[in-house]
């Protein structure tokens, strides 16, 4: 017991895993280097935290409309990453004058949408709101209408971010922009 003692004393600057292998053998070292692998590579695909129903109001100063997309998974990649997958089509909406959603929501959607739209130093209220909107239609939408975005979610995960709405109101065109 004495000398179990002394073995330890002496490798209290050695690293946990160092440690671990001394009072163990390496066949157990190895398993736990490999489960704690597979666990810390599960850590990274963790889902986004979700914004929940919103209705946004807002009008559409830039649109951009996606087709459907086709997303070959990744192999060894754990989650949705590493399946197939079909991005549907949607819209990119740029909304100004929106209202409905707090500024620190407004700009956690838009960084989920595209990272690098605003600055990351961003601290006041964003100018405008990203929204990705899912669509078969490319006419529906169009630069210049107010619209309202009923029940407005975001979720993700490492594959990319899924939104999803109850329904899109066409309230009308700004005064500012032509048809």
């Amino acid at each position: 017991m004495k000398k179990n003692h002394l073995r330890l004393e002496g490798c209290c600057g050695l690293s946990p895993l160092l440690l671990f292998c001394i009072l163990f053998d390496w066949k157990k070292a190895s398993v736990f280097i490999f489960t704690f692998g597979i666990l810390l590579n599960n850590a990274y695909s963790v889902p986004l935290p979700s914004v929940d129903k919103y209705d946004i109001t807002g009008t559409i100063s830039e649109i951009e409309w996606y087709p459907k997309k086709f997303i070959k998974g990744i192999s060894g990649m754990s989650g949705s990453a590493g399946k197939d997958r079909i991005m549907p089509p949607h819209y990119i909406l740029k909304l100004t004058d929106y209202e409905g959603i707090s500024s620190e929501d407004a700009l956690k959607i838009t960084r989920y949408i595209k990272w690098d739209t605003l600055n990351n130093n961003e601290k006041r209220e964003p100018p405008f709101i990203l929204v990705k909107v899912n669509h078969k239609n490319r006419y529906f939408l169009k630069k210049g209408m107010r619209i309202k975005i009923k029940g407005y979610t975001v979720r993700g995960d490492e594959s990319g971010t899924y939104t999803y709405y109850e329904k899109i109101e066409v309230l009308g065109y700004s005064k500012n922009t032509p048809n």
